[in-house]
């Protein structure tokens, strides 16, 4: 019992292992498309370079599918498993590590082909697992994995895009995909087509991928290069030979890559066909929908998301309802027709799509579609129902690489018809719109602004510019409304009526202007007499007002140039004694300089020669006159002599010590008979006194050493001299008491070399760039320095021999200035008290001109306000005037801006209308085309039982 339960869990982590492996890829097919402008931003590319990221992942998946299928049944699908997972995960650790889009498209590549080994695997390993018996099961299983890594993958990279990096999708992969290869490489074991050849058929590989490729690349990028491109057609034509060439192959090869007999099985055809119109048909909500819910309804990719994830969040429900319903009815034809028939349904019902059109009613449609492809995939299971166990490797991956196809055909001929209906619906709402625009009541030149605008915006083609064009629609309408010179009267009734009354109102105050500015020329001349004769008063009052400031300024000019004399003449007295006390000082330096400057340039002299002298030390100076210099070098070699000699020395006793003990065959009999001395000197030095005591204690000390050096020569773990003397050494170094001559003289040489190394420290100072001979160098260089500027004393003191002579001169001119200023005080005291008088006179003429003034200023302050009250009438009547014009040019404007509304309106609407009946259509032909082919459902599956050949293995 334990052994069973042991072995079902072992199959079931493997079976984890599996649909993990089918999450990842799954999820990597739809995660991706949703970070492209994130991807877009981060490299500066545009959108033909970054689609690459997209296409390469499906070229490679739907060229390497079949090939992967078939080496895995040749040599093994569990070792090509670990080989895609490896390839898989250490791609995807790559994508998002990239640094430019390139090497991003590279990895992807690299990824595709991970996912083109996993992918045909994944069912054929499950059936390896828990047998046929259990294919439904595992199918259900497999299918609804799939669905939740479709349904989950657009929403999933929203929330990544908006919390973290697109970098995050790719490294999402790496720790699924170890675990898959953990669990695949210790719960699965491994299993191949035991009927299939082990030689290769390299032409039909090679011829196969080739079809596969040109037909894939051709379908996907035909739309970018045109379908009636060279490129596009020789690639069609050319995958046309390949396969033709391919089918001559397989039919002559002994070992074909594909058995083309497995095509005699109507069952696995039907089933093939049927599931590739279920990848044709899922293109309708997820690609075409999206397009419309991002482009036309302007929706987030998050929020599009939301919406068409339910056609995969349905596919979990309905693909196990509908093994139940083939399992209960013994057949599933039923159900891949019904589930042909619910595709079409949808689209049928994706038709009726508005850009009003309720989110409720999308989902609804969104559900049918899903209940649809949840049944379809029920051709997966039949596909390889009526197949031999062994072969359905090889039948996954054919129709993996036709699912791959259906979608490929889908895109390429669902998209084409969609840009061919959008393109005619432009050109249609182009031709309407001008027509409204012409037809309306617009003036003619916001007439001509509308319709180039219009123009340029049906006819771009770049969404980017979409925005921009409309914008700009709009200002250019309001700026050519606003250079309106004359605004023709409004269409509408009331507008029409509020026209005419505001051009008679404008008429009525444009004539009570026009009396009003006559009454207030009247007013303007009396006013401006009245401002002459004040204009006179004030400038007599100004220009007695400024006499008498002028005399005020006079006598304050003079009051403060007395002060200013006062304070020159004593400045003039204290300059005249400081320049006594200065010329008095300079006289007693001079006389001191002339003796003390040569006793001072003898001293710096001096102090350069000894400061030379003692620079001298600091080099050698041979045998004959040795220095500083010679003495410290001679100590620092010697000690280093000693240090290298002493450790000769040490090394040849330890060396000596040691031979003597190790080639004595008796060194283990001697180590016993000093031991025994030892003990009975101790012994004896307990119990002795005195002298005796001192050499019991000296005999002891003796022995201890013996027993040290006998005890670590006679060790069997010492091998060697060095070793010899390092546990000598340690061994006085944990005893203070246990010292032998060997670790004495480690210590002596360790001594010595802290000798030698402060000798050569020590010496270093004295050689060039030392710091105590660089000192030196520079007091030596800064006494000469001293030297010679001891020369520029001389100068010096000539220098103060002429300050002496100046400052008597200008002792002299100084008492010649006091006598000059004592005289100016004098004149300015008598000017000042001629000011004092005429100042007061001016007081009293300023003051007769005030009164004067103030009587003019009465007078023309009444005209001020009769004449501002004159103005204020003006104003208003002119403000009045200009209202009246505005508002009858408003009611205009207001007409025009009815009639421009009205037109847009109606262009919207009918853009609305025609956009969403481009893609009804759309969604109609897909609808036709899938009610068309429903009856190949019927083919898929037949009540007999399965058979299962069994064929002897080609060698």
């Amino acid at each position: 019992m334990k052994n069973t339960q042991t072995g079902g869990r072992r199959r079931m982590a493997g079976f984890i292992a599996l649909c993990l492996a089918m999450f990842v890829v799954a999820l990597d097919s739809t995660v991706t498309n949703i970070a492209l402008p994130d991807i877009m931003n981060a490299f500066r590319s545009n959108l033909n370079d970054a689609s690459w990221i997209s296409t390469i992942y499906v070229l490679g998946l739907g060229v390497l599918i079949i090939t992967s299928a078939k080496i895995a049944d040749q040599f093994g699908r569990k070792k090509l498993m670990l080989i895609g997972f490896a390839l898989f995960g250490l791609s995807s650790a790559l994508c998002g590590l990239s640094q430019s889009l390139l090497f991003l498209i590279a990895m992807r590549a690299v990824q595709s082909i991970g996912g083109a080994i996993i992918l045909p695997l994944v069912l054929p390993m499950g059936l390896a697992l828990f047998g046929k018996a259990k294919m439904r099961s595992i199918s259900s299983v497999i299918g609804v994995t799939t669905a939740i890594a479709a349904a989950g993958g657009p929403a999933l990279g929203g929330l990544i895009i908006q919390f973290s990096s697109w970098r995050v999708i790719f490294y999402l992969n790496v720790p699924l995909i170890v675990i898959a290869l953990i669990l695949t490489a210790t719960c699965i074991d491994e299993s191949y087509d035991e009927t299939a050849s082990r030689s290769i058929d390299f032409a039909g590989m090679l011829l196969l991928s080739a079809a596969l490729f040109l037909l894939t690349f051709a379908l996907l990028k035909g739309q970018d290069y045109g379908w009636h491109s060279a490129l596009i057609v020789s690639m069609f034509v050319g995958s046309a030979v390949m396969l033709t060439l391919f089918l001559l192959v397989e039919s002559r090869s002994r070992a074909p890559m594909m058995e083309l007999g497995l095509f005699k099985e109507r069952a696995f055809t039907a089933s093939n066909v049927c599931y590739m119109l279920g990848g044709f048909a899922v293109v309708c909500p997820t690609l075409i929908l999206n397009y419309f819910l991002q482009n036309i309804l302007n929706d987030t990719a998050l929020n599009a998301a939301l919406i068409t994830m339910w056609v995969s969040a349905t596919v979990i429900l309905f693909m196990p309802l509908g093994n139940l319903l083939a399992a209960k009815l013994g057949s599933a034809k039923g159900i891949n027709v019904l589930g042909l028939l619910l595709l079409g349904a949808g689209s049928l019902l994706l038709s009726g799509i508005t850009v009003h059109t309720s989110r409720a009613t999308m989902i609804f449609d969104m559900v049918v579609c899903g209940f649809g492809l949840g049944f379809c995939c029920q051709s997966i299971i039949t596909a390889v129902k009526f197949l031999p166990v062994e072969k359905s490797g090889m039948a996954s991956g054919i129709i993996n690489a036709l699912r791959q196809i259906g979608t490929c055909i889908g895109i390429a001929v669902l998209v084409s018809l969609l840009n061919t209906n959008v393109t005619t619906a432009k050109t249609s709402m182009k031709a309407a719109a001008i027509a409204d625009i012409r037809r309306s009541g617009i003036a003619k030149p916001v007439q001509s602004v509308g319709i180039a605008d219009i123009t340029a915006i049906f006819d771009n083609k770049d969404k980017t510019k979409q925005n921009a064009l409309q914008n700009k629609l709009t200002n250019d309408i309001k700026h050519a409304m606003a250079s309106l010179s004359a605004v023709p009267k409004p269409s509408n009734g009331t507008l029409g009526t509020f026209y005419d009354a505001a051009n008679t109102l404008r008429d009525g105050t444009a004539q009570a202007a026009d009396g009003q500015q006559a009454l207030h020329t009247g007013i303007d001349s009396l006013s401006s007499g009245l401002s002459g004769l004040q204009d006179g008063s004030h400038s007599l009052s100004a220009g007695l007002g400024s006499l008498q400031t002028g005399g005020n300024s006079l006598s304050a000019g003079l009051g403060s140039l007395q002060t200013g004399s006062s304070s020159l003449s004593a400045g003039l007295g204290t300059l005249d004694q400081g320049l006594s006390q200065t010329l008095s000082g300079a006289q007693t330096l001079d006389a001191a300089s002339s003796q003390g400057v040569p006793a001072l340039s003898s001293g710096i002299g001096q102090i350069n020669n000894g400061a030379q002298q003692l620079l001298s030390q600091f080099s050698s100076g041979g045998t004959g006159d040795p220095t500083l210099y010679d003495g410290v070098t001679g100590v620092s070699n010697g000690s280093a002599s000693l240090s290298s000699n002493l450790n000769n020395y040490v090394s040849a006793v330890d060396n000596t010590y040691y031979l003597m003990i190790t080639s004595n065959p008796e060194a283990t009999q001697l180590l016993q008979t000093y031991q025994n001395q030892l003990a009975q000197a101790e012994a004896a030095y307990s119990a002795a006194t005195g002298d005796a005591k001192t050499a019991y204690g000296q005999q002891a000390q003796a022995l201890t050493g013996l027993v040290t050096l006998y005890t670590v020569g006679t060790d069997p773990t010492v091998t060697n001299e060095a070793q010899f003397a390092a546990k000598l050494v340690a061994l006085a170094q944990q005893s203070q008491t246990d010292q032998n001559v060997v670790a004495s003289g480690d210590q002596i040489t360790t001594g010595t070399g802290q000798l030698s190394g402060a000798a050569q420290k020590v010496a270093a100072q004295f050689q060039d760039g030392g710091t105590f001979k660089s000192g030196m160098q520079q007091i030596a260089n800064g006494t000469a320095q001293l030297n010679q500027n001891a020369e520029k004393l001389t100068a010096l003191q000539q220098g103060l021999d002429r300050l002496t002579n100046g400052l008597l001169q200008l002792k002299t001119g100084s008492s010649q200035l006091l006598s000059g200023s004592q005289a100016l005080q004098n004149g300015i005291a008598s000017a000042a008290s001629g000011s004092r008088a005429l100042q007061s006179g001016l007081a009293s003429a300023n003051a007769g001109g005030s009164q004067l003034q103030q009587g003019l200023d009465s007078a023309a302050s009444g005209s001020v306000q009769l004449r501002s009250g004159s103005s204020q009438l003006v104003d208003a009547s002119a403000k009045i005037q200009d209202g009246t014009a505005q508002l009858a040019k408003g009611v205009g404007l207001a007409g025009q801006a009815n009639a421009v509304q009205t037109v847009l309106n109606k262009v919207n609407q009918y853009k609305d209308d025609q956009t969403a009946d481009a893609f009804d259509r759309v969604f109609l032909i897909a609808a036709i085309i899938l009610f068309a082919t429903c009856f190949i459902g019927l083919f898929t599956d037949r009540e007999e039982h399965p058979v299962s050949q069994e064929k002897p293995r080609a060698d």
